[in-house]
Order: structure tokens, then C-alpha cells, then sequence
């Protein structure tokens, strides 16, 4: 149990005890330890946006290989929990009230939802399931479940969508409030949304706001910018990644989305997942073209759609398999595919897989997720648990009133007084090291603070972004005696002690500030040793 752990749980115990000798104050009580055992369960993230935004493409990329639904409809317009188990299993729950169900896996839903369309029966069944709890061993799994849910814009979706919802007897307000209903209960989001226009980019914040999922702090989001591959043209934009990079800081200048998203990253998103299922027989089929150069094999996928059916006498495979590949894969992902095999740089699938994963992007977005969220597990499950409780007073009245508890409450000034004591000794952790870090980081990495690049890799460092151990935090080998590390946490506050009176680092003072703290924070660490 880490020490802010010890800490969390030490201020609810506190904020129990104040109302817990008071019958009249259960409700609060019950409350306190409702948010508490919230904080002690395992973390969940939930990937939010729009239908069809590439949201289960990244579930399925982010754990390297086929764990959430993908184009079929009658299946994605359902909410599907990924969780870590000793065997791979599918629950179905339903939404009419009969108990969960094992089915096969997802194979078997997706020949159930391939007789949909001429068999009422199938379509009663795939309508009334609510969500699919799917588990498997995939360590990926681990540090905290995924949830892919359908959509936040059901209501205004394509002719297709709405056709394919009818045909479900489901209705765009009902599978959008699934999607605002198992968000909510998600400890932290991944905001989804596919490249587009500018003037679509700002709905992004409205989406969340309108559906009421209400993000507090962007210490609990991020967002990804998906689909960057359909940015690729072989000649004028080779790297998509690129422009991808550079949209997703500019988004990040909006302050909608300032203000509800700590980092937002690039996508290529059928890239990454093919990352996670290219087999050898695929890495053999891709060979196959090794005798193209870059421009023939470029001015052939020119043609994109076209480009398994174009009669080029020089194309190897078959169509249909030239066809398979493409989908899978992505223009871009073809093209780069069949380079590095061309050129030496990929001489095995594992090497193929490696460098997909690299050049889509989704090493680095799968760095940040497990930095930010799997390692800041207990920072993100605080803010949550500091919110919550902070919202009690609304929760035990029905509307404003002079006690601040709403009308319909009935304490004395007595208990009044209780109540604000508890919630105290939640909110009053909202001062917590941990949560200025994670400011100063958002600060630096927007190009906030007048740090220097090695002063900067130094917050970054101390912030745990390089590791979590000592040595890590300290930039030292890890067999480094604890009398020496002593003395360079001692040098580096010594510098922080100057640099927060120094006028030049006036505009980064309270980052200054933070690392001071850090370092007093080591001292301790070291002390306790």
C-alpha cells in the first residue's frame, strides 16, 4: 500500500468516525463508505466518443488482438467491459431482468449476430443484452479494465446507424444513455474522437458536457486522435503521424479541451490494431511485393479502394487477399508494411508487429496510459473520491436551501457542523503533493514553464514519468548508496531553495515549488529507510 493509500484511507476512517455515533447522520455515513470502497476497487477506464470514432479499433490495439466488437453493428451499439481473468470468457448481461449468460466468446456472438437480420429470435436476443463482460489472461489487463461503450451521439448518428439500431428494436437516446450511464461509473476516460474538420473538433467538449458525464479535472481524461492514417499519401504527407502530432497540440491549445483533458495523443488506429493480429502468413503475403519500390507500390495503393480489383499484371497475391490485407492494414500501414520488409528493417513478424506499434502510435499512447493512469492509479481514484464527496451537501437535500444541504434536509446546526467536519478530512486532501506534480507536467509539456530542457527532464524525472523507484526519480543506477542520495536530493534542493526566490523563474514559480516539495518528500523516503 503506498503511503498516499495509507493517507486516503486514514482521512475516511477520520470523516466515519465524526458521524458515526449520530443516528441521524447514517446517510452520510453510508455515503462515506460508498466513495471509500470505490477508491479501494480495482481502476477503470472507459473509452468515450462519438459512434463509430475507432473506439472499440483502440480497445482491441491498446490489448493486441480481437477483445471488443468491431463492425458489426448489433454488437457495437452495446457497452463491453474488458477485464483481466485466469481464462478467456463472455458474460452477457441483459437488460430484461434474466440472469447473465456464458456464451463460447465473441466468435459465437458474432454468428449470432450474422443470422440477425432474417431471424427475429437472434434480434430479440442481441436487443436485450446490455453489456458484454469480457475476460481474459491478457496482462495488459491488468492494471485496470477497459470499457468500450457505443456512443455519445447516437441521437444525431448516420441513415445507417439509426437504420441499424431500428432494426434492433433500440432506440439512439437509449444507447447513448448506456454510454453516459457506464462512463459515469468509469474512474478515469480515454475521449475518442476521429480526425476531422476544425469545426468539428470543438464538439468534442459540448459532447461530454451535453451528456452530462460531468469530467471535473482533466487529471481523470485523455484524449486520442484517431484514424490518422486516412491522412497518408505516399508522396505529399509519408507520415501522418506528423500532422497528426501537430493537430492534437493544437486541440489541446482550445480551452474546452484544455480544461477537460490532461494530453491528447495521434492514432493510426487500424495500424496499431493490425500491429497486435498481423500473422506470418501475413508477413510472408506482404513480402510478396518486395520487388516494388516505393513509388510503384505508392501510385497502386493510389487507388485505394480500387487497388485490390486494378488488373496491375505486376501486383502479386490474389485480389481478395490484396483486399484483406488492405482493410486490415491501411493504405499506410501497407505501405510502410512492405518497406521495412523490402528493406531489411523488419526480417521477422515480430519486427513487423514492433515497428507497426511504434509508427502508428500506440507504444507512446500506451506509455501514457500506463504512466498517467495505471501508475497514478491512487492520484486518479483521490481526485474521483475528493469530487464525489465533495458533492454530498447536494446529495442529502432536494434543492438550496439556507443550510447549504438543500431544503429537504432536517440537521441542526449540531450536525451541520459534523457533516462539514467529515467532508474536510476528504477535500482537505485535495492539497496532496501529488496533484500539484501532475499540474506542473500538464504545465511543461504545453510549453508553460521557462525550464530548460535538462530542467525539465528533471520534473519529469522526480515526477515518476522515468520510474517509480528512488534511483529512478533520482536519475542515478539503481546499486547507488543511500548515503550518496542523500546528497544529491540535498544539492537539487538546495537549487529548487533559490530558484523559487529567483525572479527569473518567476513565471514557473509554483512548478519550482513543486519540485522543492519533491525533494523534501525523498528526504524522508530516504530517512525512513
Amino acid at each position: 500500500m503506498s503511503l498516499l493509500h495509507e493517507r486516503v484511507h486514514a482521512a475516511f476512517d477520520a470523516a466515519m468516525a465524526v458521524v458515526t455515533a449520530d443516528p441521524s447522520l447514517t446517510a452520510v455515513h453510508r455515503m462515506l463508505a460508498a466513495h471509500r470502497d470505490r477508491y479501494r476497487q480495482k481502476m477503470s477506464v472507459a473509452l468515450v466518443g462519438r459512434v463509430s470514432s475507432g473506439k472499440s479499433t483502440l480497445a482491441n490495439a491498446l490489448l493486441g488482438g480481437d477483445y471488443a466488437p468491431t463492425g458489426i453493428s448489433e454488437l457495437t451499439y452495446n457497452v463491453s467491459w474488458l477485464r483481466h481473468g485466469p481464462v478467456p470468457d463472455v458474460t452477457v448481461h441483459f437488460s430484461d431482468g434474466r440472469s447473465p449468460e456464458q456464451r463460447g466468446g465473441l466468435s459465437d456472438l458474432h454468428a449470432l449476430a450474422a443470422l440477425a437480420p432474417g431471424n427475429p429470435a437472434m434480434r430479440d436476443y442481441l436487443a436485450a443484452i446490455s453489456y458484454l463482460e469480457v475476460t481474459d489472461p491478457n496482462p495488459r489487463l491488468e492494471p485496470f479494465d477497459l470499457i468500450d461503450t457505443p456512443g455519445l451521439d447516437a441521437a444525431s448518428g448516420d441513415a445507417q446507424a439509426r437504420k441499424a439500431m431500428e432494426v434492433l428494436g433500440r432506440t439512439p437516446s437509449g444507447v447513448q444513455e448506456q454510454t453516459v450511464r457506464f462512463a459515469s461509473r468509469a474512474d478515469a476516460l480515454v475521449a475518442v474522437f476521429p480526425k476531422a474538420a476544425s469545426a468539428l473538433d470543438a464538439q468534442l467538449a459540448a459532447d461530454f458536457t451535453s451528456a452530462g458525464i460531468g469530467v471535473d479535472s482533466p487529471v481523470t481524461a485523455v484524449g486520442v486522435l484517431t484514424k490518422i492514417e486516412t491522412d497518408w499519401h505516399w508522396e505529399r504527407r509519408p507520415d501522418p503521424m506528423e500532422e497528426g502530432r501537430r493537430r492534437a497540440k493544437g486541440l489541446l491549445t482550445q480551452a474546452g479541451l484544455r480544461n477537460l483533458l490532461f494530453e491528447i495523443r495521434p492514432l493510426a488506429g487500424k495500424v496499431a490494431a493490425a500491429a497486435g493480429v498481423l500473422t506470418d502468413e501475413d508477413f510472408e503475403d506482404l513480402a510478396a511485393f518486395n520487388a516494388m519500390g516505393d513509388k510503384e507500390l505508392g501510385t497502386a495503393l493510389k487507388a485505394g479502394h480500387i487497388f485490390p480489383k486494378v488488373p496491375y499484371p505486376e501486383l502479386p497475391l490474389p485480389p481478395e487477399r490484396r483486399q484483406a490485407l488492405l482493410v486490415m492494414l491501411s493504405g499506410y500501414g501497407f505501405f510502410e508494411a512492405c518497406r521495412q520488409i523490402r528493406t531489411g528493417k523488419a526480417a521477422s513478424p515480430e519486427e513487423l508487429r514492433a515497428h507497426l506499434a511504434d509508427i502508428s502510435g500506440l507504444e507512446d499512447l500506451r506509455r501514457l496510459l500506463i504512466d498517467h493512469f495505471a501508475q497514478r492509479a491512487d492520484v486518479i481514484k483521490l481526485r474521483l473520491a475528493i469530487d464525489d464527496v465533495a458533492r454530498l451537501p447536494a446529495r442529502l437535500g432536494s434543492g438550496p436551501g439556507p443550510t447549504g444541504y438543500g431544503s429537504g434536509a432536517t440537521f441542526g446546526p449540531r450536525e451541520l457542523d459534523q457533516v462539514d467536519q467529515a467532508i474536510a478530512l476528504v477535500t482537505d486532501l485535495e492539497q496532496e503533493l501529488a496533484f500539484r506534480r501532475l499540474a506542473a507536467l500538464r504545465d511543461y509539456w504545453q510549453g508553460g514553464l521557462t525550464f530548460s530542457a535538462q530542467e525539465g527532464e528533471e520534473l519529469q524525472r522526480i515526477s515518476g514519468e522515468r520510474g517509480p523507484r528512488l534511483t529512478d526519480r533520482l536519475g542515478v543506477p539503481e546499486a547507488t548508496p543511500l548515503s550518496e542520495l542523500t546528497m544529491i536530493a540535498a544539492n537539487r534542493h538546495d537549487h529548487w531553495s533559490r530558484a523559487v526566490q529567483d525572479p527569473a523563474y518567476r513565471a514557473s514559480r509554483a512548478a519550482c515549488d513543486v519540485l522543492l516539495s519533491s525533494y523534501d518528500e525523498i528526504a524522508v523516503e530516504i530517512e525512513n529507510r
